[in-house]
């Protein structure tokens, strides 16, 4: 009796364990998509960098990052490794931070000359490195001449923006309780952002005639595309009513359309990437089934990076893959990063989240933009305001950390002398050094570069495990986001056998055969990560 009971439970043991393991063989397609059919254009292949001039270097010992001290940094980035980057607004405007312009084709005279943009632009170039401008559509400064003259009700520049006789009392698009209309001369100006931000009016085919031809300039300059700030707010609804506030407009997603094609018939291989702060359903309307936006930023995943190297669980960014499986056309390439100028910086409960986020960064599918000093780990301001987001770069020890001779234009986050890339450049196991082997490796690796992505099983909750591949080239990615070292055998029988390589170690391993493929073992320190390079024998 006792004999049958046990053979029964271990037969209901065995069944259970093989319905398992079928619903997850199921289970663990979810999310595959196959490698972006734009595998060949330069910014599929790139890694970003996102710079905040003002903050990154300066060159004339007045405190304020220029384009001059950008150039000169151009070897530290190389040496990084990323091989093109994105600058934030570089135009003239009364505000620090650039978003409300009043001149679309000049330099700001903070960040230097047109003669130093052009410098800019051949040192880059140069060194292979490819430049993409911020660009803002959306609003112009209030100080914009255009604005200024629209003030006079008989101003043919009155209709470049949206003037109301009285305050139509909308919500605002944003979200907040912020009247958008604002009254100035016994009327009304849509300006939802900021009072002093007026939006403009895109119905109008002069503002379309004089943004486009904006754009143009600066691809003529060399630029190689653009970051488009604000995207979901260009186009208000027409009928008049609060209804009008909600963003993502069908106007504004056939924009994007209009204003990506118009980049390409000026310069054929230029980048478009927009700002739809949105989720991914959302933002993959913008890419208008593979006519619009080259590229687009992933806000969702920024997020999923951030939760699970906290939590030490993949899930969340596996739930955002699905999605992104789901809806974005295969032209389309993932914007993904972990932190920009409006996201404040990141502060992990310790160094190896820090290295986990760096990890998913750098071998998930998509296009990676690292923010400025994210690779040393450059902390956050001591307040939630932008300008604590963006404080100047640490470089060295000396005084002033590198970034000038003069007293910076805003305080330094930390004065740990660890934070630092000529610190960590001397540190073996830095987080900085961690940045440079994983952007030598992804560089390296076609697979990693532009490989579709499947999920993996493996036995262990806190590992993330997943397939790049394309071709014959494949690449099993296994990151512990545990501090915890762990032992546990990978399913790569999909696969079937191979010789197989660590990348990053370039150290040759176990081969892969029918009778380990099963069950492969891989052995992960606390934070650890391996890359397996997988070749058919």
């Amino acid at each position: 009796m006792v004999l049958y009971i046990a053979c029964t439970m271990k037969r209901f043991v065995i069944i259970c364990a093989s319905l398992l393991l079928a619903a997850f063989s199921l289970a663990q397609n979810a999310g595959s998509r196959e490698s972006s059919s734009a595998n060949d254009t330069w910014y599929a292949n790139a890694v970003f960098y996102q710079v905040f001039v003002r903050s990154f270097q300066d060159s004339n010992g007045d405190g304020i990052g220029d384009l001059k001290g950008l150039e000169a940094r151009l070897p530290d980035l190389q040496r990084l490794g990323v091989t093109a980057l994105w600058l934030n607004p570089i135009n003239p405007s009364p505000s620090y931070h650039g978003y409300d312009v009043t001149d679309y084709t000049g330099v700001n005279k903070d960040f230097g000359t047109l003669e130093d943009f052009a410098a800019l632009m051949s040192a880059a170039h140069a060194r292979g490195m490819k430049v993409i401008l911020d660009f803002v559509p959306n609003h112009t400064s209030s100080q914009h001449p255009w604005f200024l003259e629209s003030l006079n009700p008989n101003s043919p520049k009155r209709d470049w923006y949206n003037w109301r006789d009285s305050d139509p009392n909308w919500k605002n698009p944003l979200g907040n309780s912020d009247n958008p209309w604002h009254g100035r001369g016994g009327a009304f100006y849509y300006a939802p952002f900021w009072g002093e931000m007026p939006d403009l009016n895109w119905r109008n085919p002069e503002v379309r005639t004089a943004l486009f031809n904006a754009s143009k300039t600066w691809l003529e300059r060399g630029a190689d595309g653009f970051r488009v700030d604000a995207v979901r707010y260009i186009f208000e609804g027409n009928k008049g009513d609060s209804s009008d506030a909600t963003p993502d407009q069908p106007e504004s997603i056939a924009w994007v359309k209009d204003f990506s094609q118009f980049v390409r018939s000026v310069k054929p291989d230029a980048a478009v990437v927009t700002e739809a702060w949105t989720d991914t359903a959302t933002v993959s309307k913008y890419f208008v089934g593979g006519q619009g936006q080259q590229l687009g930023f992933n806000f969702d995943l920024q997020r999923a990076i951030r939760d699970s190297a906290n939590a030490a669980r993949p899930a969340a960014v596996q739930s955002v893959l699905e999605r992104v499986a789901a809806n974005y056309p295969t032209s389309a390439v993932d914007a993904i990063f972990t932190g920009n100028h409006d996201i404040t910086r990141v502060k992990f409960f310790n160094a190896g989240r820090y290295r986990s986020a760096a990890a998913l960064l750098l071998t998930l599918p998509g296009t990676p933009f690292i923010y400025y000093g994210e690779e040393i780990g450059l902390p956050n301001g001591p307040s939630g305001k932008d300008e604590d987001k963006r404080t100047p770069m640490r470089w060295d020890a000396t005084p002033n950390a590198g970034f000038s001779s003069a007293k910076p234009w805003y305080g330094f986050s930390t004065d740990d002398p660890q934070i630092s890339v000529a610190a960590q450049l001397e540190q073996r196991g830095s987080l900085y050094n961690l940045y440079r082997n994983l952007i030598r490796t992804r560089q390296g690796s076609e697979a990693l570069r532009v490989g579709g992505y499947a999920p993996l099983r493996s036995d262990n909750e806190r590992v993330y495990s997943f397939l790049r591949s394309i071709g014959s080239k494949r690449v099993a990615v296994v990151i512990n986001l545990d501090s915890d070292p762990v032992k546990l055998k990978l399913d790569l029988s999909q696969i079937g056998a191979g010789a197989v390589k660590e990348l990053t170690l370039e150290k040759t391993l176990t081969p892969l055969t029918k009778d380990n493929a099963g069950a492969y073992p891989v052995s992960l320190n606390g934070y650890g990560f391996v890359l397996l390079s997988i070749t058919a024998s």
